[in-house]
């Protein structure tokens, strides 16, 4: 039995989707959503909305949608002739962007943490400047987002800001591929009087990329206690491990 329903939905289409129903996009770039009838197809208003809102319509075999996405613009689009409500088609719009980076300092390492799509992601590697802002070095780039700091010599001069380095190969609104985000550590030790049998414990003071207080922990002679962010609080620790 023929179903006037069913043929429609075949008239209407989504241009530049997949077979999967899916079109791509950019954030920052604008971007058309298309929906076109076949040809000979008669139309009397072509609509797209979404959520029930009407975004675009036309009463010609075209009906366009412009706008600039952003990377929470990940939706679905539909598009129906209006004397048919009930028939109707849709696609997904997919948005790839450039990742934002957020460095975090542990006690003994910099972690960073991309967040972007598609999220592969290439490390071309971290920027150790001083707290001036002069490089100290460049750590070469892998796929480790990973620093463990208790491998570099001198644990002295591994204080200053840390820059981390990422692509995922989507420029941002800018255009620029690689992406950066930083932090602020801070090696500090302060060594406490401790009795014969015991070697001195130390804490390790890590700031933030403010310079606030990030966090304490204890380290040494096979210890590693994180005390929060009082310097009080990690004495008393500190005077407790020595007593056991």
């Amino acid at each position: 039995m023929f179903n006037a329903c069913n043929a429609l939905f075949v008239e209407l289409q989504f241009l530049n989707q997949t077979d999967n129903n899916i079109m791509y996009g950019q954030e920052g770039y604008p971007i058309n959503i298309s929906c076109a009838s076949a040809k000979g197809y008669d139309v009397k208003e072509l609509l797209i909305y979404q959520y029930g809102r009407q975004l675009a319509t036309s009463k010609t075999s075209i009906v366009i949608f412009s706008f600039v996405p952003n990377r929470h613009s990940f939706s679905n689009f539909y598009c129906m002739e209006k004397s048919n409500p009930d028939a109707d088609v849709h696609v997904k719009l997919v948005v790839y962007y450039a990742p934002d980076v957020k460095v975090f300092s542990r006690e003994n390492s910099i972690e960073c943490h991309p967040n972007g799509f598609p999220d592969t992601y290439t490390f071309h590697g971290l920027e150790h400047k001083s707290e001036k802002g002069v490089q100290v070095r460049f750590l070469d780039g892998s796929n480790n987002r990973t620093l463990i700091l208790q491998n570099i010599r001198m644990q002295y001069k591994i204080s200053g800001i840390y820059v981390c380095i990422v692509s995922n190969r989507i420029p941002d609104v800018t255009g620029s591929i690689s992406q950066t985000g930083f932090t602020y550590f801070s090696y500090q030790v302060i060594d406490v009087l401790t009795s014969k049998a015991k070697s001195a414990p130390s804490l390790l003071v890590i700031r933030n990329e403010n310079r606030g207080l990030n966090n304490i922990y204890i380290v040494g002679d096979g210890i590693s206690i994180e005390v929060g962010k009082t310097v009080k609080r990690a004495i008393e620790v500190i005077l407790m491990t020595l007593c056991i």
